[in-house]
């Protein structure tokens, strides 16, 4: 778990499936994605357990509230990425980016 002034980014539990399926299933984050069909709660599974291989994934909170999810990487050759995904109609998707 990683604890800021304002925002903690905690690993995706499994308790978060439903919400995040709410989330990938949302008109308003379907806008700003590439999605080709509605997800199943199958499918998110599959997406967390895939993010866990690839990486961490976290759930971003504020003020208690989950409010999106972010995926942390390290590839073979070391380099860190970090990739969001939109959970609000305010939210874009970030394309991975090299961090430090």
């Amino acid at each position: 778990m990683i604890t800021g002034h304002k925002v903690v980014l905690r690993p995706v539990e499994d308790g978060d499936i439903p919400l995040i399926h709410r989330w990938m299933n949302s008109p308003e984050v379907w806008r700003g994605m590439d999605y080709e069909r509605p997800f199943s709660l199958t499918d998110v599974r599959e997406d967390v357990e895939r993010s866990r291989s690839d990486g961490v994934p976290f759930t971003i909170v504020v003020d208690g509230q989950p409010i999106g999810r972010i995926l942390h990487v390290i590839l073979p050759n070391g380099q860190k990425l970090i990739a969001a995904n939109p959970t609000t109609p305010e939210s874009r998707p970030v394309a991975p980016v090299p961090v430090q």
